[in-house]
């Protein structure tokens, strides 16, 4: 329910259910939280992402790849790829998401550099995070940065 909500658009919808599943004490797992997340995620609210990720961890919560990846992706569309790198870096396993939405973030905030060496660590390397940067540089007005990536 509370991905269809999300999917529907209805953000603050999927918040309450996840708050009436608390009072009900139903326990939430991982697949719950990444609904919730991507609520948090629509809505940029930094804020209650902080707090899902405290919550995820005083209730036990495994976090899986993908759930990971959900809060990698919270954590830099509200603006916080602080979070997202203190994040990523204590998660044991990475993939091609995990790597493309470090370089999407630090992109967007037109740190350039260390988003190239995000791309350069990448253990296997795909289009996916080369479209990354590229699109990045010339999302910001930068064409001839974008061309030579491309390259």
């Amino acid at each position: 329910m509370i991905s269809g909500f999300v999917q529907g658009r209805c953000f603050n919808k999927a918040l309450e259910l996840f708050r009436e599943m608390e009072a009900e004490n139903v326990k939430p797992n991982a697949v719950t939280m990444v609904g919730v997340l991507s609520a948090c995620t629509k809505m940029k609210d930094l804020e209650f992402g902080r707090w899902i990720r405290s919550y995820i961890e005083q209730n036990g919560i495994k976090m899986d790849l993908t759930l990971s990846n959900a809060m990698l992706d919270m954590y830099v569309k509200c603006g916080s790829v602080e979070d997202a790198k203190i994040l990523f870096d204590k998660m044991e396993e990475k993939d091609i998401v995990s790597w493309t939405t470090m370089i999407d973030g630090y992109a967007k905030l037109g740190d350039y550099d260390v988003a190239k060496s995000f791309l350069d660590a990448v253990p296997r390397q795909e289009t996916a995070t080369w479209n990354a940067l590229i699109s990045a540089y010339d999302q910001n007005g930068k064409p001839q940065e974008a061309l030579a990536i491309f390259r």
